[in-house]
């Protein structure tokens, strides 16, 4: 199925309103924080048979004893600390944290980080300073990175292969609000 992820939503909440148990392949819109509330609105279930495509980045990632399992899981401690305190707002102070922090990702976080590097190492918040300085920098968990390592002297500066990733509505009981929906790589369900 393609489409925009709300569009998505509602074409899966069809299929599945018509009964349909065949898995549903999506498109990576379906990663979208918006994808899960608008299937619920739509009507669908969650707990469906849905598979996507991405770099494996989400949340089950922090259950592994890896360094990459490492940075996740400090990513979703530090989730957890801030979304704790009333003060935290979000970036642009438009509202508390702990309203966005089921839908925070490692992929935003790592795209501040890999700006505010290269900011520093250019000593300029310049765009075209801070474009030359990302051109050709690499960063990974040593420098703060919670997802997969980042290179911008690739064709792509994520440096993580492309897997198919199944949804799962479980509650890994890492973060303060549950988000609605887990991606994760992995074996599809029987």
């Amino acid at each position: 199925m393609s489409g925009p992820a709300a569009a998505q939503a509602t074409a899966v909440a069809a299929l599945q309103a018509a009964g349909t148990t065949a898995p549903i392949l999506l498109t990576p819109d379906a990663l979208s924080p918006v994808f899960a509330p608008d299937l619920v609105e739509a009507g669908g279930t969650l707990s469906g048979d849905l598979t996507t495509v991405g770099v494996d980045s989400g949340d089950a990632v922090a259950l592994r004893g890896d360094e990459r399992g490492r940075a996740a899981s400090a990513f979703l401690s530090a989730v957890r600390m801030t979304a704790e305190d009333s003060e935290r707002t979000t970036l642009f102070g438009d509202r508390p944290f702990r309203e966005v922090a089921a839908v925070a990702d490692a992929a935003s976080h790592d795209a501040v980080v890999a700006l505010v590097r290269a900011s520093a190492a250019a000593g300029s918040s310049a765009p075209s300073a801070v474009a030359a300085a990302l051109n050709g920098s690499t960063a990974g968990s040593v420098e703060g990175l919670a997802g997969p390592p980042l290179d911008f002297g690739a064709a792509t500066a994520i440096d993580a292969p492309v897997v198919a990733l199944h949804a799962s509505p479980q509650d890994l009981g890492l973060r303060p609000a549950d988000p609605p929906l887990l991606w994760f790589a992995g074996q599809p369900r029987p």
